[in-house]
């Protein structure tokens, strides 16, 4: 968390803070429900999650969300995602420093031109601390189903 928060706070003025919410708060919680969705409900089975879902609730959920998370809910947040990568000022243009570049292209102050030019080097600083920490998530999620594989799995017993 400090490895995170400390650009943050030291390179507020540069736009890390801004990076970090795009990426982490808009984007990847559309395209990590997307693969979520994808996975429980075609690669789980929608059949054995209808019954994770359903197995002692308190209450009967209708059977209409059965076909909403399958089919509706993967559509519409395929449709967010691609609509965000598409769309002015979206995924691509964020990617590709468009907005940082067109004012780098009008400006004509030198102290302006250098924090832009600081701003583009901060902000790709903090995309790639922001994917070098998913990889270490996801390294360690890779050791420790590796560990739990090794030691052999506890069998789950169901009432």
């Amino acid at each position: 968390m400090l490895l995170l928060g400390l650009p943050t706070v030291l390179f507020f003025q540069y736009g890390v803070f801004d990076e970090y919410d795009y990426w982490a708060g808009t984007v990847s919680l559309v395209v990590f429900a997307m693969f979520e969705i994808i996975l429980f409900a075609w690669v789980f089975g929608i059949d054995k999650a209808w019954d994770e879902i359903t197995r002692n609730a308190d209450m009967k959920v209708p059977v209409i969300f059965k076909y909403v998370i399958k089919y509706i809910t993967p559509v519409i947040l395929i449709a967010v995602f691609l609509g965000s990568l598409l769309s002015e000022g979206g995924i691509l243009d964020q990617i590709s420093n468009k907005a940082i570049y067109e004012q780098l292209a009008v400006t004509t102050d030198p102290a302006q031109r250098a924090l832009l030019e600081d701003k583009l080097l901060f902000v790709n600083g903090a995309r790639i601390l922001l994917v070098l920490v998913f990889a270490f998530i996801a390294y360690l999620v890779y050791l420790a189903q590796n560990k739990r594989d090794r030691e052999g799995r506890i069998p789950v017993v169901r009432n």
